[in-house]
């Protein structure tokens, strides 16, 4: 079943993705569902969670971690290895439940780990947290980014971009609706700072920059609830790829309890 599942792609339900490059390399990026909600909708898309081969986060933000902080973590019901950074371990501290020093692994800056066909690498981004990362994920059928949470687009994250043929990118808020969301002042000042959350007109800019003759598909990640809308997101994203010459796969990931199934065509690399 080579493709990609989105599980959940947000602040409320969590985010959790899953990219299957085969056996030996079935690898869920970011955990930050409940352990009920997980299982249900991998079993509900036909995954066998016993056959998941590593477990990669991003953060140390709630959203992104539920499923390794519980009393019964995820991926210690099913033997399943995590990498995070040395610091991002550290941050979590005793937020993380019981589970095996075995299977917490380290995942170097700027090195690769190898599971199965999969080479994956950790790609600083900018957010508010503890030693944030993008992911590049290497499979024989193609190469993806997983930029989600940052509040800005730096230039050596659109260049791992413009490498890739699959792109999941945040597009995270309209700032109108950001601004007349009734939310608290700093979390507003927050979401919209350069270590905040992109916008649907940066993540159109970025995604203008990246998008090329290699690419083959884009998914819009993250999208806010409350203050983003996704025909707005696709629309916004969409302009600005057609200005570029892209005209492509775009897709918007459900941010809501949907999952969102995807599988690649055959491609030429």
């Amino acid at each position: 079943m080579l493709g990609f599942i989105s599980l959940a792609s947000s602040s409320a339900y969590g985010n959790a993705y899953l990219v299957d490059g085969g056996p030996g390399a079935r690898l869920l990026i970011d955990c930050g569902l409940g352990l009920r909600r997980l299982e249900t909708a991998l079993v509900t898309l036909g995954v066998d969670p016993w056959r998941l081969d590593a477990i990669f986060l991003t953060h140390a933000h709630a959203d992104h971690v539920r499923g390794v902080t519980l009393r019964y973590p995820f991926p210690q019901r099913y033997g399943i290895p995590v990498y995070a950074s040395v610091l991002l371990w550290e941050r979590l501290g005793d937020r993380v439940g019981p589970i095996d020093s075995c299977l917490r692994q380290a995942l170097p800056a700027g090195g690769d780990i190898v599971v199965g066909c999969a080479r994956v690498r950790a790609l600083p981004k900018p957010h508010d947290c503890v030693d944030p990362v993008a992911l590049g994920v290497e499979l024989p059928w193609g190469r993806w980014l997983f930029l989600t949470d940052l509040g800005h687009v730096p230039a050596e994250l659109v260049r791992e971009g413009a490498a890739c043929e699959y792109i999941v990118l945040e597009a995270n808020h309209d700032p109108g609706l950001e601004v007349a969301s009734g939310r608290p002042h700093s979390l507003v000042r927050r979401v919209l700072g350069s270590h905040g959350h992109l916008s649907n007109e940066q993540a159109g800019l970025a995604l203008s920059q990246m998008a090329g003759r290699r690419t083959r598909a884009i998914f819009l990640a993250h999208l806010s609830l409350e203050c983003n809308r996704p025909a707005l997101a696709y629309q916004v994203c969409r302009d600005h790829l057609t200005r570029a010459g892209y005209g492509g796969v775009l897709e918007v990931l459900p941010p809501g309890e949907t999952p969102f199934h995807w599988r690649p065509q055959k491609i030429d690399r």
